[in-house]
């Protein structure tokens, strides 16, 4: 991987549509509204995970769409609490990516999740509200 590419995962911005609104988390960033959230549905670890583009490789849009409707219907299956969100570089250079905020997910399962839709990297976390990135 690039440090181009670290980079830019470091310093993306990671949206989730929660009931109260739109909050954006960033990685090393204590986020007050995740940790509200996360107390709401008396859960404590969560991840940040997409199945697009998979190893940092740009896909079609259709692509994207169908191997994201699979994880998707992989959560459901789980019956985790989940809620959609985007991922964004902060300069654009990168298309946005369909992703999803878990909660509930323990940290090997959202790594194998990970590692099942060929991702570099995901975001992980706890009570602290903190975004972790991961490289799978």
């Amino acid at each position: 991987m690039t440090e181009e590419l670290l980079k830019a995962y470091r310093q993306a911005l990671y949206t989730v549509e929660i009931p109260s609104g739109v909050m954006t988390l960033r990685v090393g960033e204590r986020n007050e509204a995740l940790i509200e959230l996360l107390s709401q549905e008396n859960l404590t670890d969560w991840a940040y995970i997409t199945a697009e583009n998979p190893q940092s490789k740009i896909l079609s849009q259709e692509e994207n769409a169908e191997r994201n409707a699979k994880l998707e219907s992989m959560l459901k299956s789980k019956n985790y609490c989940f809620f959609n969100g985007e991922g964004r570089s902060v300069d654009g250079s990168w298309p946005v990516e369909k992703s999803f905020l878990v909660l509930g997910i323990l940290e090997k399962e959202a790594l194998d999740l990970g590692q099942k839709f060929q991702q570099s990297a995901i975001l992980l976390g706890g009570l602290t509200g903190v975004p972790i990135l991961r490289f799978i």
